[in-house]
């Protein structure tokens, strides 16, 4: 009764303040997409940053996840806390959720020391961090942490912020932090959706609906508290505009009804039922190749790992050997890192997990010949954009087919894997497969080919893309490697260039937060 009388007076006080400001309009009612307004690009139409998205003034809730946050830089510029730049307003909810790993303070509150912690104290160290988040930034500070069980980790990328006459949602690649949102190549999906009347009952579109419910559950199992998803996604704002379709991974192994729910299945699910519904036999779906860009490069060396992954990115429609349908990946090298404007310290999120000696020993030499070096269109930057683009195969420079943006890499832990439904009893009623190994929790967006243009200012679809589309002389050439970090580089002690053949000394996760936590070079103020 408490809390809800501490909302009404909240909401009480939000009203009363949306009465003598000016109205705030909706920027992207249609659905946008963007890349980041970096510091060197010349052409800023297509663009975005965080001053474009949060209006602090205007807040009447937010919801706000990300793998990792710079807290200096999102909470005192952009939220409207005690320690911030703007005016304290501690009726407005501001709900930050995080994987517990990749919060340093928040440890720190919580005696938190393991990463795989029983449910006590794991709810324990949880309520401690929240308490000592209010005393730092304010009672209007409500932090959340998803419980991680197993290996992998909690890494969607969104915003959810909620304004007087409209909610605003915003799915990206980037972390939360100056090296993504200001100074890296990042891709946005941004989409206000109206609030509606208390007396409308109109059905949303069907899209609005799926997209809705797919966010809400998102949210939900991010452990999100459940005050913000009751107000704000139980219908109060029209979705029916959505033009997207929300594709996001759970950990653990989903069969049955489920099993379509994550990860790759969904996706060959929305590729199969939404993007090649217009094709039929006698109108056949065009064979397809495939541009990936992502900041993370798994073991794609294990057996039938590309090979699961694009027959899911067909919709299963076109059957694949290793390598095929045609691949590209845009990754850049240890030179281009080097060569780039802030050099080493700039690549510290990205990182290629393949042992590129191995290759040839595991019958996966092929695997260097799909590789292409990353060029940014803004010369010297670096990246950790995560995209898919699905090609017509004999027309690479045609409108896609459709793309992928979010937070996914290209990984077992990201996707998960396919694997043949061998239980008799699931069989007999039609389902014969099943998702094994999803490790992380995603959130990322699929957008049919021919919306892209007409969600971009300048019209025309390769403007999505921040690097430089690649051509035959892009592709790696002998004695070149993809970047892979080192923990030396972690600390800023790397002494030469990063060889196949490089002693790689294994960090932890939690290594990864103290080091973060400590380099100046990855806050960014403005020392690099």
């Amino acid at each position: 009764m408490r809390n809800y009388l501490r909302e009404c007076k909240d909401t009480m006080k939000i009203s009363a303040e949306n009465a003598t400001r000016p109205k705030l309009s909706m920027k992207y009612a249609d659905g946008a997409l963007r890349i980041t307004r970096t510091p060197g690009r010349q052409n800023t139409r297509n663009t975005v940053s965080l001053d474009d998205l949060i209006e602090p003034k205007y807040l009447s809730a937010a919801m706000i996840y990300s793998y990792f946050i710079e807290p200096g830089y999102l909470f005192e510029r952009f939220l409207p806390l005690k320690t911030g730049y703007h005016l304290y307003r501690p009726h407005v909810p501001i709900y930050i959720g995080r994987d517990l790993s990749m919060d340093g303070v928040g440890q720190e509150f919580g005696g938190f020391t393991t990463t795989k912690p029983t449910t006590a104290d794991f709810e324990n160290a949880v309520e401690c961090a929240q308490a000592g988040y209010r005393e730092m930034y304010g009672d209007n500070f409500h932090p959340f942490y998803p419980k991680m069980t197993g290996g992998g980790c909690a890494h969607s990328k969104f915003m959810i912020l909620v304004y007087p006459d409209f909610l605003r949602v915003a799915i990206t690649s980037a972390n939360l932090m100056k090296l993504d949102v200001v100074r890296g190549d990042n891709m946005w999906y941004i989409q206000d959706f109206p609030r509606r009347a208390k007396d409308d009952e109109s059905e949303q579109a069907r899209t609005g609906r799926a997209f809705q419910a797919d966010l809400r559950k998102h949210v939900e199992e991010l452990a999100c508290p459940t005050a913000f998803t009751k107000a704000h996604l139980d219908g109060a704002f029209d979705f029916s505009a959505a033009k997207v379709y929300l594709v996001t991974s759970k950990p653990g192994t989903f069969s049955k009804d489920r099993a379509s729910d994550y990860g790759q299945l969904k996706l060959r699910d929305i590729v199969r039922r939404k993007i090649f519904k217009k094709f039929s036999k006698a109108n056949p779906p065009p064979k397809l190749s495939f541009e990936i860009c992502v900041g993370s490069v798994g073991h794609l060396q294990t057996q039938d790992v590309v090979k699961n992954f694009l027959e899911s990115c067909t919709g299963n429609l076109q059957k694949s050997i290793e390598g095929k349908p045609k691949l590209k990946m845009i990754f850049p090298t240890v030179d281009d890192v080097e060569n780039s404007t802030l050099g080493r310290a700039g690549a510290n999120n990205i990182s290629c997990h393949m042992d590129w000696r191995k290759l040839e020993e595991k019958n996966a030499e092929y695997l260097k010949d799909v590789f292409y070096h990353y060029y940014s269109k803004d010369r010297g930057c670096l990246f950790h954009t995560k995209s898919i683009l699905a090609l017509h195969a004999d027309a690479p420079k045609a409108t896609p087919l459709y793309m992928y943006l979010g937070s996914a890499n290209f990984s077992t832990n990201a996707w998960g894997a396919v694997k043949p439904e061998k239980r008799l009893g699931v069989q007999a009623t039609g389902i014969t497969e099943r998702l094994e190994g999803i490790g992380n929790f995603e959130c990322g967006v699929v957008i049919k080919g021919w919306h892209i243009a007409g969600m971009l200012e300048t019209g025309k679809w390769e403007d999505i893309v921040p690097y430089e589309r690649p051509t035959e002389a892009m592709r790696y050439k002998d004695g070149e490697w993809p970047w892979k970090l080192t923990y030396a580089d972690m600390q800023g002690t790397a002494g030469g260039p990063s060889a196949p053949d490089a002693d790689e000394m294994p960090c932890s996760v939690m290594d990864l937060v103290r080091v973060l936590s400590k380099k100046k070079v990855l806050h960014l103020r403005g020392e690099a």
